[in-house]
C-alpha cells in the first residue's frame, strides 16, 4: 500500500507477493556481517504474517497462502542468524485500543505469542509494540505487559524482551541506542 501500515481493512487479497524471498534477505545480511533480523509478524493493522489459528485476517487467506514467518525462520536457523520478531499488540482491524479492549483481546494476543514462541524455534528477542504510543494509548492497565512479560519467558525462557516505547530498564532487555554509529 505505501504506507507505513496499512488501513484495518484492507483486503489480503493485495498479499501476494512473486518476489518474497528469504533466502535473499539472509545473503544481503551476511554480506553486510550482520547476525540477526527481525520480521514483522503483526504490525498495528492486525494483518498476521504466519498461519494462525487465531484470526482470519492472515497470509493463508490471501494469494500469498505462504508462513512468511516460517520460511523467515526456517532459513536464518539455518543460516546461523538468530531469529527476532516483533509484533504489535494494537490490532486496528478488531478495534483493539485503550478503552475498548475485552478479555477476548487479551487472550488472542497471548494466543498469537504462543504460536509465535512454539512454532519457529529458538526466538532471540521480542519486540513488542503498540503500548502507549501517542495514538493508541493503550496502557499497561489495558493489556498487563507482565502478564505478556510472564508468557514469553515461560515458553522461551532465554528470549529477550522489549516494550518498545518503554524507556525503563525493568520493563525492557533490550536498549534502544539513538546514538549514530562514527
Amino acid at each position: 500500500m505505501d504506507l507505513d501500515w496499512a488501513y484495518p481493512e484492507v483486503s489480503p487479497a493485495i498479499i501476494n507477493s512473486e518476489k518474497l524471498n528469504c533466502d535473499r534477505w539472509v545473503k544481503t545480511l551476511k554480506t553486510d556481517d550482520v547476525s540477526y533480523g527481525y520480521i514483522t509478524t503483526k504490525h498495528h493493522s492486525g494483518f498476521a504474517l504466519w498461519d494462525t489459528k487465531t484470526t482470519e485476517y492472515n497470509v493463508m487467506n490471501s494469494p500469498l497462502k505462504r508462513d512468511v514467518v516460517k520460511e523467515y525462520s526456517d532459513v536464518f536457523h539455518a543460516s546461523g542468524l538468530k531469529v527476532m520478531l516483533y509484533f504489535s499488540i494494537l490490532d486496528t482491524h478488531y478495534r483493539l485500543r485503550s478503552g475498548q479492549i475485552i478479555d477476548g483481546h487479551i487472550e488472542m494476543i497471548k494466543e498469537q505469542l504462543t504460536e509465535l514462541l512454539t512454532h519457529y524455534g529458538d526466538i532471540t528477542a521480542v519486540v513488542i509494540d503498540g503500548w502507549d504510543a501517542p495514538w493508541s494509548r493503550i496502557s499497561y492497565d489495558d493489556v498487563p505487559f507482565d502478564e505478556i512479560y510472564s508468557l514469553v519467558k515461560s515458553i522461551q525462557p532465554n528470549c529477550l524482551v522489549m516494550d518498545k516505547f518503554s524507556e525503563a530498564p525493568a520493563i525492557t532487555e533490550i536498549g534502544v541506542c539513538n546514538k549514530k554509529r562514527p
